[in-house]
Formats: C-alpha cells, sequence, structure tokens
C-alpha cells in the first residue's frame, strides 16, 4: 500500500498561538507514542508578520484498513 502524505496549515485564533502549540505538542507526543503506523510527524511553526503565526502540520502514514480495524475491535472489544 503507497504512505498517505498529509499536511495541514493551522492558523489560530489572536491569542490562542500557545494554547494550540501546546496542544500540537502533545498530539505529537501521542502519535509518537501510540501510533506506529505513522512514519513522520512533523509541526512546524511560521510568523507572519501580517496575519500572526501559523502552524503547518506534515504526516505520512503507512496505514492500512485492516490494522485499523484490528486496532478498533481490541480497543472496544468487539
Amino acid at each position: 500500500m503507497a504512505p498517505i502524505h498529509c499536511t495541514a496549515i493551522v492558523t489560530p485564533a489572536p491569542g490562542k498561538e500557545a494554547r494550540l502549540r501546546e496542544i500540537l505538542t502533545d498530539l505529537g507526543n501521542n502519535v509518537e507514542k501510540h501510533e506506529k503506523g505513522v512514519r513522520k510527524y512533523h509541526i512546524f511553526e511560521q510568523y507572519d508578520g501580517q496575519d500572526g503565526n501559523v502552524f503547518v502540520v506534515q504526516e505520512l502514514c503507512m496505514f492500512t484498513c485492516l490494522s485499523h480495524y484490528q486496532r478498533a475491535r481490541a480497543e472496544w472489544n468487539v
């Protein structure tokens, strides 16, 4: 199966940059700890003088539908 490349650009509300940075960092730590199918998870913060900061999240996954299904069954006991 081909890898899935995902890029997201997230613009925080004014004054919420620190909170979004905290959330994305926690999310990255969780991905590293629990999602072994994720080959790359990078978070970049880019400063834009006019509009404030933006965050760029890049992810490279090697998931298959079967692995998601098996994990869901194990977690939900179904």
